[in-house]
């Protein structure tokens, strides 16, 4: 007796749960703070490799800050999308595989 799995899709209700409160705030001034989280790292990550360059030690433990500010501030409208999106492609995947092993 062979059991179809549904699909998953975090990333859908996300979306439906994001949606009230982007409308809420305004899409303007999320993409404001995802463009100052990105540019945080972006920048952190450049001194870090300059650092190393000119043979200093980067300053690992700020750049390690730097991308918690800038996953927290990118959060809502990119790095919880994309790991959502990457979860639901893997456990898309393993149900395809146990439905196709049921299946047989």
């Amino acid at each position: 007796m062979a059991q179809n799995l549904a699909a998953v899709d975090l990333r859908g209700g996300w979306d439906a749960a994001w949606a009230p409160i982007q409308s809420i705030l305004g899409a303007g001034v999320l993409k404001i703070v995802a463009a100052i989280g990105v540019l945080i790292v972006v920048s952190a990550f450049a001194k870090w490799v300059w650092d190393k360059r000119r043979g200093g030690g980067g300053n690992s433990s700020a750049l390690l800050w730097s991308l918690a500010i800038g996953a927290l501030l990118t959060g809502p409208t990119v790095v919880i999308p994309v790991a959502l999106w990457l979860f639901d492609g893997v456990a898309n995947v393993v149900l395809k595989l146990f439905n196709n092993n049921g299946a047989k």
